[in-house]
């Protein structure tokens, strides 16, 4: 075996060729990020022998022995302030203790901000805590304002919650404001092999936001500057945790709650605990929309091998179940883990059709599904109504099966062309139908070639034929700036989508055209198309509410107009109309009306909604055809499960029914301090983004990627022929295949694929290390030899079993022939 050394210049120059860097643009970025580690703070906390009580006063003997944090930096590291806040931090067995003293400002309006956990908390004055126990674990962030309202996640997924204390209190003479937080040390996943070594960032903030941008003078400041955005785990301080039994506490819990049969829930539990075998208990707790508890719990015995559990509860009521799901030492008397999760039930009835839009079909297939239990055979009601409620021929009887759905098969031959409302109810009189189980919409249209639908899996169809896009959010496509060679590399190397913005409408029927020629669709931008961007932001400026009501009118008059005019001229390649960017929840009284504007002036294309967060999905899926989230992770080490969150978010939101695209980040965030996704980077967010089931991906850049970042764009012309190559796949079903994964190694996320006789297994390591041993029970798949695609390589499947190591962020793509 040779060795090669290679000092740290000469590593920095084979970087630069690697990527593409010049060499003294490669050594300046390491310079750069050496400096940058110089400002890691630590933090060795004082270990309590008894703890707080979490009342905002901080009057306790362990806040008076605790070591004062007084320098809070800006992001970037240039400025420091020692005079802004405090911070106190203490331990003791069972958690970590903080406390925050705030300067309030003269404009702070105290106590404020949301009252609702987990909705825009910090959009006020507020106070962050970043913490990652391992380096092969994730990082969590526990949010609070001064109206005591919390939030908190995982890697950066808001659905991430945990039970957490703290309490807030304000200066009399309102010169500042205090809080004081308690986090279990049961909340962290510490599988990882915890030390006594964690990553923890402080944050302070006092930050006004009115929907778009922030409106008054505030601060963002830091312990530990994390040189882009605050999510820069790799820039977190350090915190020193001694005396304490890590090892007696590290252990795997991970938790699922799913809908199980009509009226119950079933909550999955795996668990796993280092060290000698020994005695614990397994408890889940269940709480329902009405607030009632019911607990269960079971002995069990705690080793160093995976074991699982499955727990059944009977409901009888429509909406969210929270499950608090915890393992304990009994032994030790050590409360090792505790997961918070969570699901809905789906509504007592629920409808779908086989299609978003009907032209010459003569059919229409509408499913009807009951959740609530009932008795198999039970009997609904279905009928056609026009917009006015008259009806539109005869009601159709259906009759609910073993699995609780019923189909109606309409007839659409003489039904006018148009919106109409199907309406579902119980057989019976007038009375019963006055109150129908639900309403649904469906459209009818005139045939037109450039027809865009989604079927009831999210699948997009282009004129009957299935569509996956793939392509880029800017790319030179306008007069003043194409490039006709770089576009032959654009199509020779399988992308098929650009995003379409600032122009007119008839710069949109000219990029359309040009593009159509090419076999390249479009989604074309309402905000930032024909004047609408101009009128958004007047609307916002101007406080006058007349003002604001006349410009409301023009602006939805310029929608309607410049979405007409496309639509008139009958694209052919254009599958989406872009109707807002990362709108919140706050936004969608004023956003609503101009999705259905665009539907009313365009029933051919979908509408899209691009929304500000999982909470923003949740709040606009109803109301668009398809969400496109943008979950950028950030970079230097930005958690790649962010993409999954996001995505997770937006099928949630729509039940799976409408499709779901994803924008990969390929820029620097922010663009003068943060770094580019690498090539694996955008590799393992690319395919983690397929294995959750995206109907297709555009990346953002910024700018002309080609020209400033030639190593993103090699690698985004490898990925578009894979992708190519695997687009059968990734519209069709997966049949009987089927892959369950062991817990233990969740990090790595799979999907399973078929196209014919040829299945695929998508996997996907989300870490930022290696795992070695992830293995698959297999169900469908033959045993026997099956290839890594482009791999070089083959596994080998022994009793529906396989087994595999990833390195970092690696992608294996697992293909076979069955029979």
């Amino acid at each position: 075996m040779t060795i090669l050394e290679i000092d740290h210049t000469s590593a920095v120059r084979v970087l630069a060729v690697l990527v593409g860097l010049s060499f003294t643009s490669a050594t300046n970025l390491a310079a750069d990020l050496r400096d940058r580690e110089k400002l890691i703070p630590t933090i060795e906390p004082y270990l309590a022998n008894s703890p707080p009580k979490i009342d905002g006063l901080l009057e306790e003997a362990c806040w008076k022995d605790a070591v004062p944090i007084r320098k809070f930096w800006y992001l970037d590291g240039k400025e420091r302030y020692d005079d802004v806040a405090m911070t106190l931090v203490c331990y003791d067995q069972s958690n970590l203790y903080l406390a925050y003293r705030m300067r309030m400002n003269d404009f702070d309006d105290m106590p404020g901000g949301s009252t609702v956990r987990d909705q825009g908390v910090w959009f006020h004055a507020c106070c962050q805590t970043f913490v990652q126990p391992t380096p092969t674990s994730g990082y969590y962030v526990f949010t609070l304002n001064s109206r005591n309202t919390q939030e908190d996640e995982k890697d950066r997924s808001i659905f991430w919650n945990g039970h957490w204390r703290s309490a807030v209190s304000i200066a009399e003479d309102r010169s500042y404001w205090q809080a004081e937080i308690a986090i279990p040390f049961a909340l962290f996943d510490l599988s990882g092999g915890p030390d006594n070594r964690w990553r923890m960032n402080l944050a302070v903030g006092s930050v006004h936001y009115d929907h778009f941008s922030a409106v008054r003078e505030s601060y963002d400041l830091c312990w530990s500057p994390t040189w882009g955005n605050f999510h820069g785990a790799p820039y977190f301080g350090h915190l020193i945790l001694k005396d304490i039994d890590w090892d007696r506490r590290q252990c795997v819990l991970t938790a699922s709650a799913t809908v199980a049969e009509p009226g119950k829930l079933l909550v999955s539990a795996e668990f796993q605990a280092a060290g000698s075998s020994r005695p614990g208990r397994l408890s889940v707790t269940m709480t329902g929309p009405d607030g009632a508890a019911i607990s269960n719990s079971e002995t069990v015995m705690l080793r160093d091998e995976s074991d699982s559990r499955e727990l059944s509860f009977d409901v009888s009521q429509v909406g969210a179940y929270a499950f608090t799901v915890s393992l304990h030492d009994t032994e030790s008397n050590i409360h090792l883990a505790e997961r918070l999760i969570g699901t809905e039930t789906p509504p007592a009835y629920d409808a779908w059709f086989d299609r978003s839009l009907y032209t010459d079909q003569t059919q229409a297939k509408l499913t009807v599904e009951r959740w609530l239990p009932g008795s198999p055979g039970q009997k609904c009601r279905v009928s056609l109504h026009d917009v006015n409620g008259h009806p539109l021929g005869e009601s159709i009887v259906a009759q609910f099966d073993d699995h609780s759905q019923a189909v109606a098969i309409l007839d659409l031959t003489d039904i006018p062309e148009g919106r109409h409302r199907v309406v579902v109810g119980p057989l019976g009189g007038q009375e019963e139908a006055a109150t129908p189980y639900l309403t649904h919409q469906l459209t009818k249209a005139t045939p037109r070639k450039g027809t865009v639908h989604y079927n009831e899996r999210g699948v997009l169809f282009l004129d009957d034929e299935k569509v996956f896009p793939f392509g880029l959010y800017y790319f030179p496509i306008h007069e003043r700036n194409f490039n006709a060679d770089l576009f032959e590399e654009f199509v020779g190397a399988g992308l098929n989508l650009i995003v379409a913005e600032w122009t007119s409408e008839q710069g949109y029927v000219r990029i359309g055209e040009m593009l159509a020629r090419h076999g390249v669709y479009t989604i074309n931008s309402v905000q930032n198309g024909g004047g609408v961007r101009g009128l958004l932001e007047r609307h916002h400026r101007t406080k006058e509410p007349n003002e604001k009501e006349q410009l409301v009118k023009q602006l939805h008059q310029r929608i309607a107009d410049m979405v007409k005019y496309v639509a008139d001229h009958e694209p052919t390649n254009l599958l989406a109309w872009y109707v807002a960017d990362e709108p919140g929840p706050p936004q969608l009284p004023f956003v609503k009306p101009q999705i259905e504007i665009t539907a009313a002036n365009d029933p051919y294309r979908p509408t899209l909604i691009v929304p500000g967060g999982g909470l923003a999905s949740i709040a606009f899926g109803p109301h668009t055809d398809i969400l496109m989230p943008d979950p950028y992770p950030g970079f230097p080490g930005g958690p790649m499960l962010t993409v999954a969150g996001y995505i997770d978010a937006a099928h949630r939101a729509v039940r799976r029914r409408k499709p779901v695209l994803a924008v990969i980040q390929a820029f620097k965030d922010p663009p003068q301090t943060g770094i580019m996704p690498t090539p694996a980077e955008l590799r393992c967010m690319t395919y983690l983004a397929l294995v959750h089931e995206v109907a297709g991906l555009t990346y953002f850049s910024f700018n002309d990627m080609h020209l400033h970042s030639p190593a993103q764009w090699a690698a985004i012309k490898t990925l578009a022929g894979e992708v190519r190559d695997l687009a059968p796949a990734l519209t069709e079903t997966p049949g009987i295949l089927a892959a369950h994964q062991t817990a233990s190694t969740s990090q790595v996320h799979s999907r399973v694929m078929q196209v014919g006789r040829t299945a695929y297994l998508l996997a996907v390591n989300t870490a930022r290390w290696a795992i070695d041993g992830v293995t698959w029970e297999l169900e469908g798949f033959q045993n026997g030899s099956m290839e890594v695609w482009r791999g070089n390589r083959n596994v080998e499947i022994h009793n529906g079993r396989f087994r595999d190591r990833f390195e970092p962020l690696a992608v294996h793509v697992y293909r076979q022939e069955i029979e």
